[in-house]
């Protein structure tokens, strides 16, 4: 199926804004010069920044010793995620539009003091000049997914 007019529009957003994110290399230190991602830590083969503004943007770089293909089909995979991220609750794909895009959703094991995260995203991915770029971006469509009573809905702006 097609996927709704306005969520095309904010994905085509989302791809701009991740590759404008991506473009630039990470400072390796706190004196070293990122551009304008500021310096946030190195471990254990991650090399992680955070960029300057009113919505807190988090980026990591790490080499994995995998097959690319591995990786992505493990990124995309709403039903494997519970396996790798110990605050995983559950997740399932809401819908399909087209192989390369979907409708997911997550829900996230409580940390105290704070009740249930879970979000709805719209995810999609593409190859361009032999890069593969996904983004998630909040599905604003309280019909396919009603807010569950107990759960705070959180906003995914882009990942």
């Amino acid at each position: 199926s097609s996927v709704p007019p306005p969520f095309v529009r904010s994905l085509e957003s989302a791809f701009h804004r991740m590759s404008t994110l991506t473009s630039s290399p990470l400072p390796t230190s706190p004196t070293s010069n990122g551009g304008p991602w500021s310096f946030l830590f190195s471990k254990k083969g991650i090399l992680a920044s955070t960029l300057p503004g009113v919505n807190l943007t988090v980026r990591g770089d790490s080499i994995m010793p995998l097959p690319p293909l591995q990786v992505f089909q493990t990124v995309i995979n709403v039903f494997s995620k519970e396996k790798y991220d110990n605050q995983m609750s559950t997740g399932s794909r809401l819908t399909t539009y087209n192989p390369h895009t979907f409708v997911d959703y997550l829900k996230f094991k409580p940390v105290w003091p704070t009740s249930s995260r879970d979000f709805v995203n719209i995810v999609s991915w593409k190859v361009e000049e032999g890069v593969i770029t996904i983004v998630a971006v909040e599905f604003k469509d309280d019909l396919m997914c009603p807010k569950i009573r107990g759960n705070v809905r959180g906003e995914c702006l882009i990942g």
